[in-house]
This record gives C-alpha cells, structure tokens and sequence, in this order.
C-alpha cells in the first residue's frame, strides 16, 4: 500500500510539520524537489533539482523535467519523532557575485547594491535534538576566490543582476536579500567583476508581516591602498526589510567588528 502524500508549494514551506507514521510529504522550494518520509524508525530524506523555476502555484510533479537524478538518505532512530521542522538558513560557504556586467565605482562615490542569494533547507527534528540535512535550493557551482591558488578561499558562484534601486527588487521568499555598500575613498576608479560575500558571518532575519529573508547589510571602504579594504557587518536587520527578527545566527562570528582583509580577497576583475 502507498503511504499518505502531501504537497506543498512556496507558499507554505518553512515551520514544524506533523508526520504520522508512513507518510510522505513533497515539497517544492525553487529549483529543489524535496520529499520527506517518516517510518518508525527512521526518516527517509530525497531530493532532486528541476530545470525552471516555480511561480509557487503549480503542484509538485516529480516526474516533469529534473536536471538530476533523485538522492536518497535515510536517517535511522530508535524511534522517530511525529514533528519535523524545515528552516531557512544561509549556505556554508562565501558566495561569489558575478553581476550580469562588469562594473565600475568612480573616485568618491557609494553605491549599494542588493543581493538575492538562495537560501538552503534545514531539516531538524521535532524537539530540535537532530539536525537531518543542509540541501540548497539552487545548486551553486564551486569557485575558488582569491588572489592565487594558494592565497584564496572555495566559495559557491551565484551570478546576478546586482540591483541599485530597491524599486526593482523582487519579493521571492526562497532568496535573502543583502545589500552591499561599497565606498571608493581611493583617486582612481574601482573596476571589478566579481566580489565575495562573507555569508557564513552574518544572521539570517525573516520579516514578520512578509517572510522576506535578509541579512546583516555589509559595509565595503576601498582607501588609498589597493593592498587592503576595510569589510565591516552593520548590526541588525536592513531597514529595507521592515519589522525583522533573526532566525538564524552567523554560522562563524568574526574576530571583529571591523575586519581589514586582502582587496583581493573581496573583489577580482577589472584592476583599478
């Protein structure tokens, strides 16, 4: 006998679920097809990726264009508890930003920029004692970022539009929304291409009234020198996102407030 089915779609993917036992949830966040079942003894976790995007209105169908085979793993308990929670949390790397074009910042200006990153799925047991699986909503490819093979860092590569106006944001609730402000305090123009995002130190807050995600806004100053930058994250919610509260804490607290880091190490491309 096939066990019980539900289906969501983006409208009603994050909180705690109910699971009697030998029944299957789907769910479709974005790009990520997942299906949850839980038995008496263990959690089965699958997931794939599908080719377009969602509008969160059409009915999960598993069978209709994925780009990847399903991945199965099972989770195994003395007993399995009836509740499991799906969370946004942010991935566990630096993203990397390529804007749509390469960009220029002139001497003395600031400029900011918004950022939509794709969230990943937690999946934590009822009483929060077990964390099952981290799964992206978009699989991002791997880069590596920094001024050398062996000065540099893995990131994930996101390519984006890199809006200056927040008139033209989209509301999507599978995305946390940075802004990014960069000040160029040196003589000469700041070219660049790409920059990274430190997202494993900042909080992931969630709009009360919305659900909009967002980080901590991140705060770049470019100086005379060209050998360092100064990257500091502004306490708090954006004032973009309204009424937000954090849901999740940076997965690794920075040193300090301020940190002076390689200019290498944030931006790439162009010279200067």
């Amino acid at each position: 006998m096939e066990s019980p089915v539900k289906e969501y779609t983006d409208h009603g993917h994050w909180g705690e679920f109910t699971f009697p036992c030998h029944q299957s949830c789907h769910w479709l966040i974005h790009q990520l097809q997942l299906s949850l079942t839980r038995l008496s003894r263990e959690w089965q976790v699958s997931f794939q990726y599908k080719l377009e995007e969602n509008s969160g209105k059409i009915p999960l169908r598993f069978q209709e264009r994925t780009t990847t085979s399903s991945k199965l793993q099972r989770h195994l308990f003395r007993e399995t508890e009836d509740a499991l929670s799906l969370l946004p949390c942010l991935p566990d790397r630096s993203v990397v930003i390529r804007p749509a074009q390469p960009s220029t910042i002139h001497p003395g200006e600031k400029v900011t920029l918004y950022v939509g990153t794709p969230v990943w799925v937690k999946l934590v047991t009822g009483s929060g004692n077990h964390l099952l699986q981290e799964i992206p909503t978009q699989p991002l490819s791997d880069t590596w970022f920094g001024a050398n093979t062996r000065s540099g860092e893995l990131c994930y590569l996101l390519r984006t539009r890199g809006r200056t106006q927040t008139g033209d944001i989209s509301f999507e609730r599978y995305r946390a929304l940075t802004p990014v402000t960069i000040e160029n305090h040196a003589s000469t123009p700041l070219n660049f291409e790409r920059f990274c995002l430190p997202l494993p130190m900042v909080s992931l807050y969630q709009d009360e009234s919305t659900g909009q995600l967002s980080t901590q806004e991140i705060l770049v100053k470019r100086g005379d020198d060209d050998q360092a930058a100064e990257l500091k994250i502004q306490p708090g919610a954006p004032s973009i996102c309204g009424q937000s509260v954090e849901i999740a804490p940076p997965r690794r607290k920075p040193d300090r407030q301020v940190l002076v880091k390689a200019f290498s190490s944030i931006f790439s491309g162009g010279g200067s």
